[in-house]
């Protein structure tokens, strides 16, 4: 299991998306703005990465209330598209030597959008996400789930599969999601999940490849 922004994707894709969206007059500029203003609560320690998580998805869903989830989802293909490079290399070259053994799941907070463009460009067997409701194509503006909070949903999708788990994250969000699987690497991680990896012996590296092989290579 994989987590999005800044374990695979060099970069907090969600606020990229925001702005395209703005910048493509699919979504109000204000959106971007709010969007911004609730950030610098997060970087001023006024709000706490959960509650700041949790606003932003706010903001984002009501801005596409009404909005087409084709139109959406086209423009949000066309910004991972041009920011293709801003994945992380280790990922795109361990993928075909874990595909031969491992299911290869997406885990983020980014809306349901964003993890059905990325499993499509990798080829990935699924995702799990927050999700904004749509009824007959089009946004509402309700959040039906989020993962703002953690993780632990995880545990339904371990549950159906037997042998090595691996999870990959860079935050305090991802803690969930990788105090559940037999193998945790933290990419980047946070102050917060270094200092909970260092308290589990959890590995910690800003490159994942060498540690995903080496796994693989013990079984």
């Amino acid at each position: 299991m994989f987590d999005l922004d800044k374990t695979i994707y060099n970069d907090h894709s969600f606020f990229g998306i925001v702005k395209f969206l703005a910048d493509e007059g699919v979504i109000n500029v204000s959106t971007w703005e709010e969007v911004s203003a609730e950030l610098g609560k997060c970087k001023g320690k006024v709000q706490t990465y959960s509650e700041t998580a949790n606003k932003l998805l706010e903001v984002f869903a009501r801005s596409l209330s009404g909005k087409s989830e084709i139109d959406v989802r086209e423009v949000t293909a066309k910004f991972f598209d041009n920011n293709r490079g801003n994945f992380y290399s280790y990922f795109e070259k361990i993928l075909p030597k874990l595909k031969k053994t491992h299911e290869v799941w997406l885990v983020t907070t980014n809306i349901h959008i964003a993890a059905e463009v990325v499993v499509k460009m990798f080829e990935l067997d699924g995702y799990i996400s927050t999700q904004f409701e749509v009824v007959e194509g089009r946004f509402t503006g309700r959040i039906l789930s989020t993962l703002a909070n953690g993780k632990s949903v995880v545990e339904e999708l371990l549950a159906k599969y037997a042998g090595e788990s691996l999870a990959f994250g860079d935050s305090e969000n991802d803690i969930e999601m990788l105090s559940r699987v037999n193998t945790a690497v933290c990419v980047n991680p946070s102050a917060e999940l270094r200092a909970e990896a260092l308290k589990r012996d959890w590995v910690i590296t800003t490159d994942g490849e060498a540690h995903m092989l080496e796994c693989l290579d013990n079984g």
